[in-house]
């Protein structure tokens, strides 16, 4: 089995398993999830056919939220970061909005780590 970890918040879990960001909605229907980058529907577009093209490869796209190579997120992040927008992980099921900063990410990763005693 493999080993994750994870930190609960009010609005679903956040951790990884090997190397991934995993998001579980509080709403428990893992149905995946859709991007949104506020104010700019054409990187939207382009993010959303990377995600689709990454998770077309991976075996665990029903079983969370968002399942991604933490690298790859944090790549996508950093460009969105460039640009002072936020990136939205939508909840397929519920259409919970999990909004997104380079500065968000990294507060809930050391959270999850620290939890963890690997900080």
């Amino acid at each position: 089995m493999e080993k994750q970890i994870y930190i609960e918040k009010p609005d679903g879990f956040f951790g990884y398993i090997v190397g991934h960001f995993f998001i579980d909605c509080v709403c428990g229907n893992f149905l995946g999830s859709h991007f949104e980058v506020e104010g700019d529907p054409e990187f939207t577009d382009t993010l959303q056919s990377t995600m689709n093209l990454y998770k077309s490869q991976s075996n665990r796209k029903t079983k969370h939220t968002l399942y991604m190579n933490s690298s790859l997120f944090v790549d996508r992040l950093s460009e969105i970061q460039l640009e002072g927008k936020v990136l939205n992980v939508i909840c397929n099921s519920c259409n919970k909005k999990f909004p997104f900063t380079l500065d968000r990410y990294h507060k809930l990763r050391k959270e999850i780590f620290f939890q963890d005693g690997k900080i």
